[in-house]
């Protein structure tokens, strides 16, 4: 009997588990990936979103301020911080409307559109104090808080001239603008000259002030000369 060729015989395969590895490497990289690449997403989501609100926040405050402005129509209370005449106009040179002021603190009503053109017609004579807006939102949209600082108001003037607190009184004084000076040293001479009580020691304090732009300056002498050449002498 004839024997056949031998079978070749093919050695199995071992699995060695290496390919299972590389998957699973590979697999937990792209995890890592789309998890990366998700948090990125929401980080660029949440800054979009505070853009988002932080420009409605400011769409919001310009509508609100917009909203808060005075209206042209709306009238404001001026009062006038000189002694006798003054005269404001909305055009230079006189021409416009006049606002006629005849005695010190006196007030009017004036229509928030024509202060305008008063403000911007007579910057100087706000400055210097001539008259007063009495109005805060008014003073806050012009921008002139740091102005209103510096310049007095009738209540103060009036304070300065009691003098209940003499120090405080010259140094408020000393503070306030030349124009505003001139008015107070005015009212006082006008007082001394009418008989009306005034204490001459606050009189010779401020006069001291005034000496520091005006030499030899006396409110006692003024009143002295203001009675030689009064008609009812």
């Amino acid at each position: 009997m004839a024997r056949g060729r031998p079978r070749k015989i093919i050695p199995e395969e071992k699995d060695t588990g290496v390919d299972m590895v590389e998957n699973k490497d590979v697999e937990e990289t792209q995890e890592v990936n789309e998890i990366a690449l998700l948090k990125k997403q929401l980080a660029d989501m949440e800054k979009l979103i505070q853009g988002l609100a932080k420009e409605k926040s400011q769409k919001t405050e310009t509508a609100k301020g917009d909203d808060d402005r005075i209206r042209p129509d709306h009238y404001v209370k001026v009062m006038s911080l000189c002694i006798g005449i003054l005269n404001l106009t909305t055009e230079s040179k006189g021409h416009g409307k006049i606002f006629t002021f005849r005695n010190w603190g006196e007030v009017k009503r004036i229509l928030y559109g024509d202060l305008v053109l008063l403000m911007e017609n007579h910057p100087n004579f706000l400055k210097q104090g001539k008259y007063y807006i009495m109005n805060k939102e008014v003073i806050r949209l012009h921008g002139l808080e740091d102005d209103y600082l510096r310049i007095l108001d009738k209540n103060q003037m009036e304070k300065i001239l009691l003098g209940d607190n003499q120090t405080d009184a010259v140094t408020v004084f000393s503070s306030a603008s030349e124009t505003q000076q001139d008015v107070m040293c005015d009212i006082m001479i006008q007082r001394i000259v009418s008989g009306t009580p005034v204490d001459l020691n606050l009189a010779d304090r401020l006069s001291r002030v005034m000496k520091d732009r005006i030499p030899n300056y006396s409110i006692q002498d003024k009143a002295e000369e203001a009675k030689t050449l009064s008609p009812n002498k």
